[in-house]
């Protein structure tokens, strides 16, 4: 499945790797789902669990082993309670003009 099919047909519900593809070495394209939906080819449903274990979204959190499934989520820090630490500049700055070398 080209990558464009698989979202198409993700999207749909539908499982789209039992169609004969078009696209180079045989592969389906977008096109190819596309064609077989406007035909009415039965296409079987998605199997959920085994996507979801094959590809994890992005961004999706990842469990630890190690860590309880029950454990509580780690308090939240109150806007008071933050510590700013205070930035001093002291010093002098010369500025140098460039050289021919470095124009």
């Amino acid at each position: 499945l080209m990558p464009s099919a698989r979202h198409l047909s993700q999207s749909k519900g539908l499982d789209a790797t039992g169609l004969k593809g078009t696209g180079k070495d045989g592969r389906v394209t977008k096109g190819d789902v596309i064609q077989a939906l406007k035909d009415g080819v039965e296409l079987p449903p998605l199997n959920v669990a085994s996507t979801k274990a094959a590809a994890p979204e992005v961004g999706a959190a990842v469990a630890s082993p190690s860590a309880p499934p029950s454990a509580a989520p780690p308090a939240t820090v109150q806007p008071g309670e933050v510590s700013i630490p205070t930035i001093t500049t002291s010093g002098t700055y010369t500025d140098i003009t460039n050289n021919n070398m470095r124009k």
